[in-house]
Order: structure tokens, then C-alpha cells, then sequence
């Protein structure tokens, strides 16, 4: 849902009446510049993250697409690296003695999970906005779940990949867009609203009448 909230009461009154209703919001601070996706005092608010980032990137609308990069086609000697230095990573640790049965177990499930057929490459997004590709878009060192499984339908895909980017940008603190879930949300009005008891500037305070 995209509302416009200009001062600090519209924003409580609008989350008062609502907030049963969204889990996730992001809104869009000015920048005084161009701005990509959102104005500031505007906001979207959604029950997923992917309804959020669905929203304000108008993925329905742009020409974002899900790809499917084959390394295993387009650099054959770097895919084939992968393997080769997972098991001489293996070797090394055990003639150091370090290599532990925690190790050699989680070794064991990912060469079943990841095998040359299987872990040929990833899913990435492509036509970005601003001319920035997928790793810039996502942080590519995230604990996220990794997306190589090539038979995984688009729209799959799109989801995964929607809720890594609203996870990915609430850390990093996008610069023209702040990321909340519900708890943070309550946190961010509090804070607000105590600036503005303390006759500091707060949300929306050049918007007052």
C-alpha cells in the first residue's frame, strides 16, 4: 500500500489504524536529488517483504527481470575452480590437523547438495535500475539462501530474491530509502515523537501548520 505522510500525526494515526494489517514498511527520505523510487513522506507498507519491494521497485512494471547466469557455460574454468578448491581446502585442513567431524560432515552434505551438474550457476537479477548489476543490488556476502537451482520458476525466484533485497537494504541503511518491520516502525514513532517533546527537529516538522 502507498500512502503519503507528511507530518508526524498522520504518520501515528495512519500505523494506529493499521498496523494489525502491515508487517513491513519502507520509506523514502528526500535527498534532494533524483530520486529512484520513493519522495520523501512517502512509504509503502505491506503484510510481506516481498509486497514491499514489489511495490516500490513497480517490478509488475519495469523491465527488472530474473536470470539465470550458467557459469558452467559462460566460465567454465572458474566453475570448475569452485570444486577444485573445496576439496584442496578439505586437504589442506586435514594435514593441519584442524579438520574436525563437524567439517568433514557439513563437507559431506554440501558435495551432494553441489555437484558440477547441479551448482552450474545462479539466479541474478538483470535491467536494474541505474545501471547497477545484481551484486551491487544484493549483498552478495548475506547469509542468504543461495539460488542456483536452475529448474526454479521465475516467479520463485522473484520472491526469494524480493525478500533478500529488503533484507539486504535494511542493513546497510539505502540511502534514500529506510527499511522497517513492525517493532522498528514503533521505535522509529517513538523517537520522533520524544524529539518533538524536546522542542527538537522531528518527522515531518517543516509540514506543520
Amino acid at each position: 500500500m502507498f500512502v503519503k505522510l507528511k507530518t508526524l500525526s498522520e504518520l501515528e494515526d495512519f500505523w494506529e489504524k493499521n498496523k494489525e494489517l502491515f508487517k513491513y514498511a519502507v520509506e523514502g527520505v528526500d535527498l534532494n536529488c533524483d530520486q529512484t523510487f520513493l519522495n520523501g513522506y512517502e512509504w509503502v507498507f505491506g503484510k510481506t517483504k516481498e509486497s514491499v519491494v514489489r511495490t516500490f521497485m513497480r517490478w509488475d512494471e519495469t523491465s527488472v527481470k530474473c536470470d539465470f547466469y550458467d557459469q558452467s557455460k559462460e566460465n567454465y574454468k572458474e566453475h570448475k575452480s569452485f570444486f577444485l578448491e573445496r576439496d584442496n581446502y578439505r586437504e589442506d585442513m586435514m594435514k593441519r590437523d584442524t579438520w574436525t567431524i563437524e567439517d568433514e560432515e557439513e563437507y559431506q552434505v554440501d558435495c551432494l547438495k553441489k555437484t558440477p551438474d547441479s551448482y552450474r550457476g545462479w539466479w541474478r537479477l538483470t535491467n536494474l535500475p541505474n545501471g547497477l548489476n545484481s551484486e551491487e543490488w544484493v549483498d552478495p556476502y548475506a547469509e542468504d539462501e543461495e539460488l542456483y537451482d536452475i529448474n526454479m520458476s521465475t516467479h520463485e525466484v522473484a520472491q526469494k530474491l524480493q525478500v533478500q533485497i529488503f533484507n539486504s537494504w535494511m542493513e546497510s541503511d539505502w540511502g534514500e530509502l529506510r527499511f522497517y518491520d513492525r517493532k522498528s516502525i514503533e521505535e522509529k514513532i517513538f523517537y520522533w515523537r520524544n524529539e518533538k517533546n524536546a522542542g527538537q527537529d522531528y518527522y515531518g516538522s517543516e509540514n506543520e501548520v
